[in-house]
């Protein structure tokens, strides 16, 4: 499985690289506040992302999952959920 720490990083780095290079372009006017702050939209995207996955009230998914598996007679909690995400 690749390492997803790494591919964000690289994914936001290059962004945020290609922002700035696109705001020397005159039409483009993105200063490097701009660029700044679309960097960190981005890491906030991406954790909102990540966290909304690996909990059970953060995706509909998961809590479809978990109320399916309860009617079969397996329960599925919050902390069982959130630990077998990070594994």
């Amino acid at each position: 499985m690749p390492d997803l720490t790494l591919i964000a990083t690289v994914t936001i780095f290059i962004a945020t690289y290609a922002v700035v290079a696109v705001g020397k372009v005159p039409v483009y006017r993105i200063d490097r506040a701009g660029a700044a702050l679309l960097g960190g939209s981005l890491i906030i995207a991406m954790a909102a992302t990540f966290a909304g996955n690996f909990t059970l009230v953060g995706s509909v998914a998961n809590l479809i999952v978990a109320q399916r598996a309860k009617a079969r007679g397996v329960e599925i909690g919050f902390w069982a959920i959130s630990r077998s995400a990070h594994h």
